[in-house]
């Protein structure tokens, strides 16, 4: 299935180019580490009608403007690393 170009905006459509402007306006705000949930919250809020896959797939698709925050600090232990006293 072919993924939709366009985004309901308080009862019009609107182009993905604007929906992913207004992603980038959000997490260009001060100490601002939003995942793509929180992102579409705020989209929500701002009277967009999108889901949290739809913009996944906006956060994640050749936008090399947004970028994920994560952090290298924080390992993950495996079942073998752990050890049983």
């Amino acid at each position: 299935m072919k993924a939709s170009s366009h985004t309901l905006y308080q009862g019009s459509l609107v182009s993905n180019a604007l929906v992913v402007d207004a992603i980038k306006d959000i997490l260009s705000e001060p100490y601002c580490a939003y995942g793509y949930q929180m992102v579409t919250d705020e989209l929500r809020l701002l009277g967009y009608w999108i889901n949290k896959k739809k913009t996944y797939r906006l956060m994640d698709e050749g936008n090399p403007q947004i970028v994920r925050i994560c952090n290298p600090d924080v390992g993950r232990t495996t079942r073998n690393a752990r050890s049983i006293e």
